[in-house]
C-alpha cells in the first residue's frame, strides 16, 4: 500500500496582482507544513505540484524545511478551477470587479455577502444545468482531478509515498469523491455520486491553507485523514482559508 500526502497551498497574496503569489503568512505556513511532515516521518518519493504560481511556491518552501530533495515535477491537473468564470457565469455583471466590490460594500458583511453569493455559484457550476457557460465544465474538472490523481499513483509501488501540493478545490474533490463512492475503487468514480457535489462544496468552503489530507491508495482508495493542519499548532492567526 502507497500514501499519497495532498498538501493545499499556503495563503495567498493579499491583491488580485498577487494572488497567484504567496503572503508573508503564506510562506510561513508552507514552511511548517514541511517541517510537521519531515517530524511524522514523511520522506516522499515521488513530488509534485500544480503549475500555479502559489502550488509551486508552496512546494519549494515546504521541501526547504523538510529537507527533501527528490525531482519535482508539474501536473496541470492539480490546478484550481477558474472562479472568476463561475463567478462571472452566476453574475455576468461582475465581469467588471468594481461593480462586484460596490455591490458587495453595499452589505454590513461584504466578506460573508461574497461568500453566500460564491456558495450559490459554485452549486450552479456543479449542478451541471448550465455547462455551455463554463469554459470548464464541472464534469471536466472532476475528470482531470481524477486523471491527475491516477497519475500520482501509477508512479508509486506499494510502500512509497507522494507530497502533492495543489488547491482547495481539486483536494476536496478528492475527498468528497472517495467519501461518497458508492463501493471502493482504485480511482476516483467517473459518474458523480449522490451527495458529492454537496460534500465537495462544503469541504472547499473550510479547507485550510496547508492542510493536509491523506489517501491510502492500494487495491483501492481511501481518504484516512482530512484537512490535518496541526502543524500550525494552536495559534489561531496561522490558520487561514482564501
Amino acid at each position: 500500500m502507497s500514501v499519497i500526502h495532498l498538501v493545499r497551498h499556503g495563503q495567498a497574496g493579499p491583491s488580485r496582482a498577487a494572488y497567484d503569489q504567496l503572503s508573508e503568512l503564506g510562506e510561513r505556513q508552507a514552511r511548517l507544513a514541511g517541517e510537521g511532515l519531515a517530524a511524522r516521518g514523511v520522506t516522499p518519493d515521488v513530488l509534485v505540484t500544480g503549475t500555479m504560481r502559489r502550488q509551486q511556491l508552496t512546494g519549494s518552501r515546504l521541501w526547504e524545511a523538510a529537507g527533501w530533495e527528490s525531482d519535482v515535477s508539474t501536473d496541470a491537473g492539480w490546478n484550481e478551477y477558474d472562479h472568476d468564470a463561475i463567478i462571472e457565469a452566476y453574475k455576468p455583471a461582475y465581469r467588471n470587479h468594481a461593480v462586484m466590490r460596490a455591490d458587495l460594500a453595499r452589505h454590513r458583511h461584504p466578506r460573508k455577502a461574497f461568500q453566500e453569493m460564491f456558495v450559490a455559484a459554485a452549486s450552479r457550476w456543479a449542478s451541471g444545468d448550465f455547462d455551455d457557460d463554463y469554459p470548464e465544465t464541472f464534469s471536466q474538472f472532476r475528470d482531470r482531478v481524477a486523471l491527475a490523481l491516477g497519475r500520482v499513483t501509477s508512479r508509486l509501488e506499494s510502500g512509497r509515498s507522494a507530497v502533492v501540493v495543489s488547491s482547495g478545490g481539486p483536494i476536496a474533490w478528492v475527498a468528497a469523491g472517495l467519501l461518497t463512492a458508492p463501493s471502493p475503487a482504485s480511482t476516483l468514480p467517473a459518474a458523480l455520486p449522490d451527495g458529492a457535489a454537496t460534500v465537495w462544496r462544503r469541504l472547499n468552503e473550510v479547507t485550510v491553507n496547508t492542510g493536509v489530507t491523506t489517501v491510502l491508495a492500494g487495491s483501492a482508495l481511501t481518504a484516512v485523514s482530512l484537512n490535518d493542519h496541526a502543524h500550525l499548532g494552536g495559534d489561531r492567526s496561522l490558520i487561514t482559508y482564501r
